[in-house]
């Protein structure tokens, strides 16, 4: 069970919103790391001396969602239609 943040101390207890909740979250899990496997065949990602790189793929793509969704100045239409292709399973 989970706390509802609009009423603390009372958890959500009906399972279908339950389910929305957890359907959603793996949803935006799954489109920010395809996102960041997309950037990673792009742009190679550069290794620290230890051999791991500095961010996972997961948080390249979550920073570019992140940046596409909050930057309106400077919408890069071309970007947001490679990510939103993405999305798709064709």
């Amino acid at each position: 069970m989970l706390e509802s943040p609009a009423n603390p101390g009372r958890f959500i207890q009906d399972p279908e919103r339950l389910s929305r909740l957890l359907a959603l979250l793996a949803l935006a899990f799954t489109w920010a790391f395809v996102v960041g496997l997309w950037q990673a065949s792009v742009k190679e990602l550069k290794l620290k001396k230890h051999g791991y790189p500095p961010k996972s793929i997961f948080r390249h793509g979550f920073n570019i969602l992140c940046r596409l969704v909050t930057n309106f100045e400077r919408f890069d239409v071309t970007v947001w239609r490679k990510v939103i292709k993405l999305l798709s399973c064709s």
